[in-house]
């Protein structure tokens, strides 16, 4: 029997362009409202980020400003999460990571590799088959070489990537512990 612990803390940190944020007027978490469009939107609780980097540059933004200040589980996502995870409220009900996976697997009927207790995938995924290059022209040239490159900051002289398992939207929730696995440094790298 698996013991579950509960987290102590968690936050949402979301990245927002031109989305309607109003879905996080409710959300229980420690609230983290990146905004990266040069228009006001009226909200006083939003942190101004440049447009750049898409969604990995706020999630990198947010690691490097709150390495030393995390909370136990940190949950990212993009200002509209729906489009690639409909039940994505009912995943910030869950008191940790490994009810938040049982629940992904459950409502995404998914075969996802792994549920432990430091990182969940949230929503849809997909498997980039790079070794046979089983995929559309703009996924392997746009994609896979960003990857490469931050395998490389993360894990130097790391064995070539033939398969790789991808998250739509980059929903995704992970522990501190996981995020400190890594020292401030190579996040500020990336």
């Amino acid at each position: 029997m698996i013991k579950v612990q509960k987290h102590k803390s968690a936050s949402l940190v979301v990245s927002s362009y031109k989305e309607n944020i109003d879905w996080t007027d409710n959300v229980k978490q420690n609230l983290f409202l990146y905004n990266k469009n040069e228009i006001d939107v009226g909200r006083s609780n939003l942190i101004k980020l440049k447009n750049v980097g898409r969604e990995s540059h706020t999630y990198l933004h947010h690691i490097v400003e709150h390495y030393n200040d995390l909370d136990d589980i940190v949950i990212f996502c993009q200002g509209n999460p729906f489009d690639h995870c409909p039940y994505f409220l009912e995943t910030l009900e869950c008191q940790d990571l490994i009810a938040m996976n049982e629940l992904c697997k459950k409502l995404d009927q998914r075969n996802w590799p792994i549920t432990n207790s430091n990182f969940c995938a949230i929503g849809h995924h997909w498997i980039y088959d790079i070794e046979n290059q089983v995929m559309k022209d703009w996924e392997y040239q746009c994609k896979i070489p960003f990857c490469a490159i931050a395998m490389e900051v993360m894990f130097p002289r790391h064995k070539p990537i033939f398969k790789l398992n991808s998250i739509w939207g980059a929903i995704f929730a992970v522990s501190k512990e996981c995020i400190h696995q890594h020292k401030l440094q190579k996040y500020k790298k990336l």
